[in-house]
């Protein structure tokens, strides 16, 4: 099972935490690398935010746990 987590920053927003917005169950790892690229793309609304999320995909068969942010891996 590969598990894709997105944390978006709080501190983004003023704050100084994360919050965890959502999971999800892929099948592949080639699915789950697109949707964690995708998902930690930088986001602007309203000109006065822009919100760079972290995203974190975790292979229970390899033990393996790679993560981006702001549309870059930094796995390692």
């Amino acid at each position: 099972m590969i598990v894709g987590t997105l944390l978006e920053p709080a501190s983004n927003m003023g704050g100084n935490s994360t919050n965890g917005a959502t999971s999800v169950v892929f099948y592949t790892e080639r699915e789950a690398v697109a949707w964690c690229l995708a998902m930690s793309d930088q986001v602007s609304y309203g000109g006065a935010y822009t919100i760079n999320c972290v995203t974190v995909m975790y292979n229970t068969e390899t033990g393996i746990k790679r993560w981006w942010y702001a549309g870059t891996e930094y796995t390692g």
